[in-house]
This record gives C-alpha cells, structure tokens and sequence, in this order.
C-alpha cells in the first residue's frame, strides 16, 4: 500500500474506521476470495508473521480496522510519522508505526500488531500451546494442520513476556493426511509460568481475557522489527465444533498483554502469513524409478496378465547446497496397475544399494515419511500419491528408497508406454527441489491436475530405470499393431559416403557393375506393438535380379541410404532375421522376398532394420520403369503384422504361388525409375524468378534474381546443361552464382559464354554431373548476384516472356521441345535451347498451370534533365495509321514530327514523347502499348546525337554530348524522328486506318484534348 492511504499528513494524527468483515465475504462474488484478502494483511505489516482465524461458517472476526478502500484488508491499522529528539537516547529518530493492538514503538523501529477480541467461556479440553523459535535466520511462520481428531482444531497457548523481550515460540508442522493419521501439537511451557493454566479440560472456568501473542523481531540492518499477533478471548468455550471467534464486533484496545496462558481450540483452517528474510536454497532433484519384471529383466514388450505385475522401487534423492525441509514428492502409478498407500514400504539401505547399483543409493533417510493419496489425475487416469518427508532434503547419505506393491487391473486393456520426456513416475514438489536436466532432455517441469489444483513438479532427465530411458507392456492379452514406415532407395553411395541416386538411368549391357544400383530397404514402423516375428514383402524392380546370398545388413553409414531418417545402430545377427526368395511372381515377373525380423524394428525403441540387396541387371528387358505410391510396393508389410501408414492407395495384394499375400504400405513411397537399353528425354520446367515487374532502376539499384533447373517426366539423361541469361542493364560474374543442391545429389558449374543475348545480354552456361533434375525429387535452384550496367545502350523499358529470348533454358539434347526452342548465336557456334512452359516467374508448377503470356517488364532510368518546351520548337506533326500485313503481324501508329532546337543541348537532356489522350488527372491514355526498340536519332552526316529509348508506354529522346557541337551558335540542326506504338493483340491498330472522306472522325489531323470544368466548352476544340 501506497503510504498515502492510511497516513494523514498533519504529525501525530491517525484516521480510523470500522470495516465488516462478513459484510466484506458476503459482498464477494466468490465465497473464498476474502480469504485472499485477510492474506493481504502481510503486505501491510511488512515483515513478521500473523494468523487469521476464520470459522466454519465462514465468517471472520477482526476488531478494530483501518484500511485503504482498494485493499478490503480486514483489521486495525494505524500508521503515523513522529519526527523529534529520542526521550531515550537523546537523538533525532523517525517513527513509522502500524498499530492494532496499540503497541508502543521504540526508538528507530517499526512496530505492527494485529489484535482480535473474543470473550471465552466453558472450559477446554485439551490445551496446546504453539511457539515459534526466533532465529537468525529471521524466518518465523505459522503452518496449517488439520486433525481429524479434534474436528480441524487448532489450540493455541500464550506465553508470558516481560519488558521488551519476546516470547518465543515452536510451531510443529505436520504433512499428515486427516484420513490416516490425526495431527497433535506438543505445548511447551516457558520457565517461570504457572502449569496450572494449561490441562483445564477437567475444570471448565470463565476466563475474562486471554491474550495469545507472536513476537518476531529481525536484527536486519541492526533496526529491530516487532510484530504482535494478540488474539483476545472472553467468551466460555464449551464445544470444539463450530468454534466462534467473536460474539460482537467491539473495538478494544489494550496497550498490554495478559500474563496468563490460556490455550484455544480453533474450529476452522488456519491461514498463515509468514515472513522470511532469508532465500530457500533448493537442490537438484535426482530421483528415479526402476520398474522391471519380477525376474528382473526388461518390461519392454510384456504382455501382463493373470495377475502377473512388475516390480515397483524409486529413490527419492537429491543433490546440491538446500535449506530446504519437510520436502515433497508424487508417486504416479503405471497404467494398468493400481495400489493403496498400505502397499508402500520402505527400503533398507543394503536393498537400495542393490537394486540402483546402477545410479547409486546412499540411504537411509533418518527423518519420518507419511503418504497420501491423491487420486487418479496422472495424464491417462494413473493414481497419484504425495510422499511428504519431515526432515531435511534426502541428499547423498540420506536417500529415501520405498517400493509399491502393485495389483494389476484385470478389466485393463491396451498397450502402454513411458519415456522421460512425458509425465513422471516420481517427481519432486517444485517449492522444494529444481530439475535435472532441461525438458529437451527428459528434465524441465510438468504439472499435474489434481481435483482441479495444478501441482507443479521437477523431473529427473534419468528417471526411468536410472537413465534417459522408456519403458512399453501390454495388459491382458491386448493386440495392438503398429503403422509401417519401411521405404527403399535405388543406389549407391559416392567415395565420400554421400547417397547418389540410380534413377534416370538408361541401363545398358556396357554399364559396369560398380555403376548398377543396390536396393536398400529400411525396415521400421512407429507406434506400439505386441507382434511377434513381424515379415515384410521386398519387390526387386524389373529388369534386375538378386538372391538371399546377395542380401546383407548395411554396415555404415546407414542412413545415408535414406536421408539420414533411420533410428538405430543396425547392430543384428543373422539370427535375428530370415530371409526367403518367392520368384519372380510381382504384377510384372518382379522378383519377390519375403523378410522375417525376430523383434519389432520400432521407431520410438530405435531399433530400425537396415538391408540391402546386390543387384545384377537383365539387358535383355528393355523399356522403361517407374515405380511410386501407386500400385505394387517396393516394400512392405504382411497386414497380419501392421496398419498401413500411406492415407490413400495404403493396401496391396501379392499373389505368390497361388496364395495371396496381402501387404500394408508406407507414407514413405519409394520413387524409383530407371531405363533399359532405352534414351528417355524429359520436359523442360525450369523458369527464371525476376522480382522486377513495374520496377525502374537507377544508381545502384538492381533486382532479385533466382532460378530453377527441373524437369518433369521419365528420363536417363545425365549431366545436362542449362543457358542463364542475365537480363539486360544488369550484369555478373561466374562468381555471383550460387546453388541449393541439398535435393541434388550432383555437382553445378557455371562458364561465362559472352554477350549473345539478343541485345547483347551476358550468357552463362551451367552443367550439372548426375541425373536430370527431377521437379519433384530433386531441383536446383540458383540466384545470381547482379550488378547494374546503365548505359547508353541498356537504358529504356525491357521485357522478357515466353516470346522472347529465354532467360532460363536448357540445351536441346537433353530435352525433349515440347515448348519450342531458341537459338543463340555465340563464338563457339549456334546453340539451340528448349523453352519451358513459362520462361519467367513460374514459381510453382506442380499446383499452377503453365502461363505462356507471363512476362516481365522493367525500365532502365535514362536521361539527366527534362528540358523545358521554350527550349526546343515541335513542327510538322503528322499520325499515320498502319495495319498489319498479316495476322501475325501487328498493326501500330506512326507518329512523325520535327525537334528544332533554341539553345546549346547538353548530355543528359531529354524530352518525353507520349501518343494519346490526356485525362482529367494529366496522364496519357495511349492508343496502343507495344513500342518499338530503342531508336537513334542521327545528324545528316551520319552522327549520332540523341537515342529514342523505349520507356514502356512512351519514347525519351536523350540528348549526348555530341548534341552541343550541332546545337550551338548558328547550328540549328532540325531532328526528323519517326516513331511508333504497335497493338500487340491485333493487326488492327487502336484507331481507324480509314484516310479516305468518307471518314468524319478527322483522321491525319491532330487535336489536343485539354479536361475543363466549363461545361459550356464541352466537345469543342
């Protein structure tokens, strides 16, 4: 609370008011939130501890309050500043006191006191008295403890102080449950106190008041801290149940405590406010839980039933510097298994030594333990129980080792499985202990739900069986499948370990047998499984045979095979597996085997099989192959054994000498295909991605640029080549190219060719070594880094599409010309190249049709300075309208005029040309948008001063140097440019070619249409 809400500013001068408690809980819209509020109380009386008593019937009784109208804190408070000379010691102090019980404070201290009333009658049964030592340590608390024994009553017991010394006072905390032991606080009496105050439960007496009081003073920065907890009692108590606190709600104020020692049974929970001034050190929980069968061996892949149950033993343990005491841990129970808290026992030190001598056990733990249940709110129904220990935390030397006896449940059904990274068997109350390990590695927190109450716990990274460990079984008889995974791959690896495909081959009698491909099958499924001895159908892809002498484990670099996805060391024997050769009975005369394992090849277990078959090629089947997710499986497994992972096509059935052999597939499709004495070509799908569309260049600003090499269909090319042209203002080195082969299993490099393009734009050459670039399996991408160069020659409007030079192709004898060709003309000769559907832009073509008329268009800034219309005059305009000659000939505008010029030209100097109408906003609506190639602009003697440039929509005369030598003095040269805009989508241009008089739309003359607000000048001109 902000000082101002309770201080007044005026010295001395304290407010106070009356607040209501009950009115207080009963104006809450949740009937417990009040006790949030009580609790508040800490924060107002700062260090130091109080309790606040509330009954069965849910009211609470304060006297005296003082409170800030935000805070709804119940209790008497009262805060002044007293700024003067000590009386005591003679020097200036400052006084800040929070007053209930209207304690005085000392010199250069701050003093609080909570003070509840209550006048007591009838006598007490029993008397108990709760005290508190005031360490050092400067903690002092109050604990809650409910007995079953005494209806959830607390006793209390005064303690006499003389002077300014404190009583001290013991609290006995207890963790017990109330539904197996009863909790009973020992008094102690103090020395110097009369013994007869405290067993009255024989003699029942009227005492006026009792005042029960809780002094805690810190020695922190050498100010000492007192605060008071009175309870006043002056009621005949003579029933433990239903205890009231109150019987009215007077104020009393009392500056001194009673000297008599008068116990109380309270009928209610006890709210503790504690105060520490200390930090808990906690220590790194390692505890662990070994679950084995009863013979000791391994529970993976045990089918319990008939009773039969695991063996059940943990060690709560920890390690690290701690101040921690009373500690807590949960106890979940497996699955299928239940217990009862008389199935705990504890374990001697000689036991736990035994059975963790693999993780070690330092025993025994020399404090109590009591054990409660907590119910079934694990993640899957499994039982909880909390374990609390009363002492210190179970460190080296001091382990706790207990055991579970389990009953397996008969109606239980299903297959189960644990790792670390999930929810734990044992775990620690995270107040207490911090993780080992983080939640990556099996450590971290969880948090379980119990009765809608979030436990949050440490975990141990090695907590299962004294590692990073996982355990599965099965109950009673379950059958359960797990999905296939396998897949296949078709080839060999490199020199250098790495993976190089086979397929896209053309295969021949002359290829050697170090370049014929292996088939290597990964054998693997995901999931729970209670399948003994799983089998597996293996097809050898036609063309090609092998035999089971030809089989063999992988030996290394496994799963290179298979882009690195294989879990497992591959580490069998040849009695783990047998292998059977059934002919060649697939769809096509494929060769058929069939693979028994003797474990199933998990995922999760990390134990994924690896073979290979050696294959021998048969020449004499020429054609084609391919094979994919449809149809026939390169690999599978019987459906007897697994549920197929593929979500369409998942199912297939061999008939094998007369017997069908029905098979699941795998998500993992093997894609294999590959030619025989047969030369495939594929089409061409590369496509260049130039992010410069709209866009105008000038200074240093250049374009992304990107693209893809792919094809798409069969093929046995190998080591194609590829034609990148860089786009035309721009140039780049060899070394400006850059590659993603991570889906190629080839090598790129890149050759300069020259300025061959079809405006002298630069040509590269790329070669790949390997297959054709499948778009599906295996593309290259490439981006170039561009640099710009803006001249003379490169300035104006550019465009490249499907109609242009291509800037992406590949050379025609790896392809097949679907999409036509193009031919550039360099010093080594003509080299043909095959078009792709969409040359530009085709980002994706798996989901996207090819879009022939898909193009590029952008503008290189050319020009220094506008010049202005007094500069130059504009004479004899003339528009010829012109028709195409053919239908693949487009029809345009002509525009014809004379520049003469007034002044010196200058470099740079330019003038814009537009064709069309103006609209209301000042731009130009053009006839037609097609315009012609950069123009020059040539002087009578064959000089070229000024280049026409084709700026997309409009024509930029830009003046050169040579202008001033033709423009100077009394030169006054006369340029005579003609232009021209073409319609791109007709031979018939925008306007009428009819010249005749027929024609009343004024053809061949020109007009000026100016936008006006005068509406009386409409249609005029």
């Amino acid at each position: 609370m902000e000082e101002k809400n309770f201080k007044n500013k005026r010295k001395d001068s304290q407010k106070k008011k009356y607040v209501d408690p009950n009115r207080l809980k009963d104006q809450s819209d949740n009937s417990k939130s009040y006790i949030k509020e009580l609790a508040a109380l800490a924060a107002i009386l700062g260090t130091g501890t109080t309790g606040i008593a509330i009954l069965p019937n849910d009211r609470v009784y304060a006297a005296q309050t003082s409170v800030d109208g935000k805070s709804q804190i119940v209790g008497s408070v009262s805060e002044s500043t007293k700024t003067g000379v000590s009386n005591q010691v003679n020097s200036k102090s400052t006084e800040k006191e929070n007053s209930i019980s209207n304690s005085e404070a000392q010199s250069s201290s701050t003093s609080k006191s909570l003070k509840i009333s209550e006048s007591v009658s009838d006598s007490i049964s029993q008397s108990e008295s709760i005290s508190d030592i005031v360490s050092q340590s400067q903690s002092f608390s109050h604990s809650l403890s409910q007995s079953e024994s005494i209806l959830n009553s607390l006793s209390l017991a005064k303690n006499k102080s003389t002077e300014k010394r404190s009583n001290t006072q013991k609290i006995n905390r207890s963790h017990l449950s109330s539904n197996e032991h009863s909790t009973v606080l020992k008094s102690n009496k103090n020395v110097g106190e009369n013994s007869t105050g405290i067993n009255r439960s024989a003699n029942p007496s009227r005492v006026s008041e009792s005042t029960i009081t809780s002094a805690y003073t810190s020695t922190s920065n050498n100010i000492p801290t007192t605060l008071q907890a009175s309870l006043d009692l002056n009621k005949n108590i003579s029933s433990l149940v239903n205890l009231p606190l109150a019987t009215n709600n007077t104020i009393e104020r009392n500056n001194s405590t009673a000297n008599s020692q008068l116990p109380i049974a309270l009928g209610a929970n006890f709210v503790t406010l504690a105060t520490t001034n200390e930090t808990v050190v906690k220590p790194t929980f390692s505890g662990t839980v070994m679950i084995k069968n009863a013979d000791g061996s391994n529970i993976n892949g045990t089918d319990f039933k008939d009773g039969a149950v695991p063996t059940y033993t943990f060690r709560l343990s920890t390690y690290g510097d701690s101040t921690v005491t009373n500690p807590q841990f949960i106890i979940m129970i497996p699955k299928g298994f239940t217990a009862t808290t008389a199935d705990f026992s504890t374990l001697t030190n000689s036991q736990g030594i035994d059975i963790f001598s693999g993780g070690g056990f330092a025993g025994p733990y020399n404090g109590t333990s009591t054990i409660k249940e907590l119910g079934n709110y694990g993640p899957n129904g499994e039982q909880l129980f909390m374990i609390t220990l009363t002492g210190a935390t179970p460190t080296w030397g001091n382990n706790f080792g207990g055991q579970v006896k389990l009953t397996l449940d008969a109606n239980a059904k299903g297959v189960v499985s644990y790792n670390v990274y999930g929810a734990p068997f044992v775990s620690e109350v995270s107040n207490y202990a911090v993780a080992n390990g983080t939640s990556p590695y099996g450590g971290g927190s969880y948090t379980f739900n119990v009765n809608g109450q979030a436990i949050e716990v440490v975990k141990n990274s090695t907590g299962i069986n004294n590692q990073q460990g996982s355990i599965n079984y099965s109950l009673n008889n379950t059958v359960e499948l797990p999905q296939f995974t396998g897949v296949a791959s078709f080839g060999n690896l490199n020199s250098s370990g790495a993976f190089v495909s086979g397929n896209s081959i053309n295969y021949t009698s002359n290829t050697p047998q170090s370049q014929i491909p292996t088939l290597s099958v990964r054998l693997s499924t995901l999931g729970n499984s209670t399948v003994n001895n799983p089998q597996f159908i293996v097809m050898i892809p036609k063309g090609f045979t092998s035999s089971t002498t030809d089989f063999s484990l992988i030996d290394k670099n496994v799963g290179n095979y298979f882009g690195g996805q294989f879990n497992g060391s591959n580490q069998y024997s040849p009695s783990n597996y047998s292998i059977e050769d059934l002919g060649k009975v697939g769809p096509n005369g494929e060769q058929l085997f069939k693979i028994q394992l003797d474990f199933n090849p998990g995922w999760n277990v990390a134990q994924n099989f690896g073979g290979q078959f050696k294959l021998t090629l048969d020449p004499t089947q020429t054609g084609t192959y391919s094979y994919g997710s449809n149809g026939a499986p390169i690999v599978s497994e019987l459906a007897s054994d697994a549920k197929p992972s593929a979500s369409t096509d998942a199912n297939y059935t061999f008939v094998a000498n007369g017997q069908n052999i029905a098979v699941v597939k795998s998500s993992a499709s093997s894609i294999i295909n590959y030619a025989i004495n047969t030369n495939l070509l594929p089409t061409f799908t590369g496509t260049a991605i130039l992010d410069a569309n709209g866009k105008t260049y000038s200074g240093d600003s250049v374009p992304t640029y990107s693209f893809r090499l792919s094809t798409t269909g069969e093929s046995t090319v190998q080591n194609p080549k590829f034609i990148v042209m860089v786009p035309d203002g721009f140039t780049a080195t060899t070394d400006d190219f850059s590659f993603d082969t991570s889906g190629y299993s080839g090598t790129v490099s890149v050759k300069e060719l020259g300025n061959y393009g079809p405006n002298g734009e630069q040509l590269f050459e790329v070669s790949l070594t390997g297959t054709t670039p499948n778009f599906t399996t295996n593309s290259v991408m490439g981006s170039v880094k561009l640099s710009p160069n803006f001249n003379g020659n490169t300035g104006g409007s550019h465009t490249y599409s499907n109609a242009t030079a291509p800037l992406v192709a590949e050379v025609s004898n790896y392809s097949s010309t679907t999409y036509g060709t193009y031919t550039f003309n360099t010093s080594d000769g003509a080299v043909t190249v095959v078009k792709s559907p969409q040359t530009v832009n085709w980002t994706d073509p798996s989901n996207q049709a090819a879009n022939s008329s898909g193009s590029v268009t952008y503008t290189i800034q050319v020009g220094k300075e506008q010049l202005p219309t007094t500069a130059y005059t504009i004479s004899n305009i003339k528009v010829t309208p012109v028709a195409g000659e053919t239908s693949s000939d487009a029809g345009y505008e002509q525009l014809a005029f004379s520049i003469t010029p007034k002044q010196t030209l200058q470099d740079g100097q330019y003038i814009d040309v537009h064709l069309g109408l103006p609209d209301s906003n000042g731009n130009i609506e053009n006839y037609d948008s097609k315009l012609a190639a950069n123009l020059p602009l040539m002087t009578p003697n064959g000089v070229q001063i000024a280049t026409a440039y084709n700026m997309g929509t409009y024509y930029r005369i830009v003046f050169n140097s040579e202008a001033a030598a033709y423009t100077s003095g009394n030169n006054k040269l006369t340029l005579n440019p003609i232009l021209r805009w073409e319609n791109p989508q007709s031979q018939q241009l925008s306007i009428s070619t009819n010249q005749s008089s027929t024609n009343t739309t004024n053809l061949g003359k020109i007009y000026v249409y100016q936008y006006t607000d005068d509406e009386s000048k409409f249609d005029t001109f």
